[in-house]
C-alpha cells in the first residue's frame, strides 16, 4: 500500500484519479495493438502485390478518404451524442478491419490490399480523435495537464510489445491474422469505453464553449498572417514525411520480397521506434522545450532530416558499400517518425499557444483535417511526376526532400518570428484571458522577463475571468 502511494504521488496522480486514469491507458493499450498490426500487415500485403510504384496513388487515395471521413465525423458530431459517436467511431473501424480480412479471406482481388494501406492514415487518425476526445471529457483542463502523458503512454508500450512480438506471431500464423489481432484490440477498445460511459457518462458532455469554438470559419482563420504561416509550415512537414515515407518503402520492397519477411520487419521497426520515441518524451521533450524553448524544438527533427538526407543522397550515387542505400533510408524514416513525436508534435502544440481561444481549436481542426490531407494529395502528385521520369526519377526523391527540407527550416523560422510577435500582441491586447500558458516553456518564459523588464511590465498581467453570478 505504501508502495503504491509514493508511485501515485510520484506520477502527480490525485485522490480519486487514479481508476478513471487506468481505464484510459487500458484503452490507448489495446489501441496501440489495434495500430501496430493493422500497421505490419497493410505494408506488407500492399508492397508485395503492388510494389513501390504505386504508392503516391495510395496517398492521394488516403488524402481525398480522409478528407471525406472528416466531414462525415464532423456532421456526427453535430447531431449525434458524443456517447454514440465514440462507440460508433470505434464499430465503424472494426467493420472497416472485418472487411478487409474477409476480403483477404474470401477474394482474390486486389483492392483488399490498396485499401488497407490507404486506410491507415484514417484508421489512425480517427482512433486518436476517438480516444483524445474521450481523454478531453472524462479529465478536466488542470487534470489533462498532469495526466494526458500517462494516459496516451499505454499506446506506446503496447506498440513495443506488439511490434517486438509479431516475428513470433508470424511463425504460427499468416500475414492477414494479423488483421484478426487488430479487430481483438478495437473490441477491447470498446468494452474499455463502454464501461468508461457506464460509470463515468455524466462527464461524457460536450460543453457550450466546444460547440462555440467549432464554428469559426476557415476563411477565418487565413486572415491572420501567423496561422498562414503554420499551415505552410504544416504542409511542408507532411511532404516531406510522405516522401520520406516514399523512399523507405521502396528500399524495403527491394530488400524483402516474401509478405511474411515485410510483415516481420514492419512490426520490429515500429516497436523500436514508439521504444526509442518513449525513451525521448519521457527524458528529453520536456528538458529541451523548458529550457531550449519552442526554436530548437521546432529545429531538431528538420536539422537531423537533413543530415540524413545528404548522407542518403550519398549513398543513392552510389558511394558507399552495397546495402547502405537501404539503411539510411531506415534510419530517415526512424529518425523522422521518433522526433515526429518526440519534439515536432509538442512545440507544434505551443505554436497554438498566442490564437486567441476563439480560434485555437479551429486552427488544430484545420491543420489536421484540411492542410494535413491536401499536403498528402501533393506529396503523391510529386511523386507521379517523379516517376515520369523513371528509375531515375525516383532515384532524384532525396534531392526533392533536402530541397523541401531548406524550405521547411525558412518557413520554420518565421513561424518562429511571427510567434513571439502574435504572444506579444496577445499579452498586450489582453486575447489570452480564459486560455492557458505553459509557462514551462522556454521562448514564453524569455518573452516575459523581457516584458517586465521593458517600459510597460504591466502587459503581462493577464486578469482572471471574473466569476458568474449565481
Amino acid at each position: 500500500m505504501n508502495q503504491t502511494n509514493a508511485l501515485t504521488r510520484a506520477l502527480k496522480i490525485e485522490p480519486g484519479e487514479g481508476w478513471p486514469l487506468s481505464l484510459l491507458m487500458a484503452h490507448s493499450f489495446f489501441m496501440g495493438i489495434a495500430i501496430v498490426t493493422f500497421f505490419a500487415a497493410s505494408s506488407a500485403l500492399f508492397l508485395t502485390e503492388f510494389g513501390s510504384e504505386t504508392l503516391p496513388y495510395v496517398y492521394i487515395a488516403s488524402a481525398i478518404i480522409s478528407t471525406l471521413t472528416g466531414m462525415v465525423y464532423t456532421w456526427f458530431e453535430k447531431w449525434v451524442s458524443i456517447r454514440k459517436l465514440l462507440i460508433g467511431t470505434l464499430f465503424f473501424l472494426l467493420l472497416s478491419v472485418s472487411a478487409f480480412r474477409l476480403g483477404l479471406q474470401y477474394t482474390d482481388a486486389h483492392w483488399p490490399a490498396f485499401g488497407m494501406m490507404a486506410w491507415f492514415t484514417v484508421l489512425n487518425a480517427l482512433l486518436s480523435v476517438e480516444f483524445w476526445g474521450l481523454a478531453g471529457r472524462l479529465l478536466d483542463v488542470r487534470q489533462a495537464k498532469r495526466l494526458f502523458g500517462l494516459a496516451g503512454s499505454g499506446e506506446m508500450i503496447s506498440s513495443v510489445i506488439g511490434g517486438l512480438l509479431t516475428p513470433l506471431f508470424l511463425r504460427h500464423y499468416q500475414t492477414a491474422d494479423l488483421l484478426i489481432v487488430s479487430a481483438i484490440g478495437l473490441v477491447l477498445c470498446m468494452a474499455v469505453l463502454v464501461k468508461i460511459t457506464k460509470q463515468f457518462g455524466d462527464r461524457l458532455t460536450q460543453t457550450t464553449s466546444d460547440t462555440g469554438e467549432s464554428r469559426s470559419r476557415f476563411r477565418d482563420l487565413v486572415k491572420s498572417s501567423y496561422i498562414i504561416r503554420i499551415f505552410l509550415l504544416y504542409t511542408l512537414v507532411i511532404i516531406v514525411y510522405y516522401l520520406i515515407d516514399f523512399r523507405f518503402l521502396d528500399s524495403a520492397r527491394e530488400r524483402y520480397q516474401n509478405q511474411d519477411e515485410l510483415a516481420r520487419f514492419f512490426g520490429l521497426f515500429f516497436g523500436i521506434v514508439q521504444g526509442i520515441t518513449l525513451l525521448i518524451l519521457t527524458l528529453a521533450t520536456g528538458l529541451i522545450l523548458s529550457k531550449f524553448g519552442v526554436r530548437i524544438g521546432m529545429r531538431i527533427r528538420p536539422v537531423l532530416l537533413t543530415i540524413c538526407t545528404l548522407l542518403l543522397i550519398v549513398t543513392t550515387l552510389g558511394f558507399g558499400p552495397v546495402g547502405m542505400l537501404f539503411w539510411m533510408a531506415l534510419i530517415t524514416k526512424m529518425v523522422d517518425l521518433v522526433f515526429s513525436r518526440a519534439t515536432s508534435a509538442p512545440a507544434f502544440l505551443v505554436l497554438y499557444q498566442p490564437i486567441d481561444t476563439r480560434r485555437r481549436i479551429p486552427t488544430q481542426v484545420a491543420v489536421e483535417s484540411m492542410v494535413g490531407p491536401i499536403a498528402g494529395g501533393l506529396a503523391g502528385g510529386l511523386l507521379i511526376l517523379l516517376q515520369i521520369f523513371g528509375p531515375a526519377g525516383v532515384a532524384y526523391v532525396p534531392f526533392a526532400i533536402f530541397i523541401l527540407l531548406f524550405a521547411w527550416m525558412t518557413v520554420s523560422a518565421g513561424v518562429y518570428r511571427e510567434y513571439r510577435r502574435t504572444l506579444s500582441e496577445a499579452l498586450r491586447g489582453r486575447s489570452l484571458e480564459g486560455g492557458s500558458l505553459s509557462l514551462e516553456e522556454g521562448s514564453l518564459v524569455d518573452i516575459l522577463k523581457a516584458k517586465l523588464d521593458g517600459p510597460h511590465p504591466g502587459e503581462i498581467y493577464l486578469r482572471a475571468r471574473p466569476p458568474r453570478a449565481a
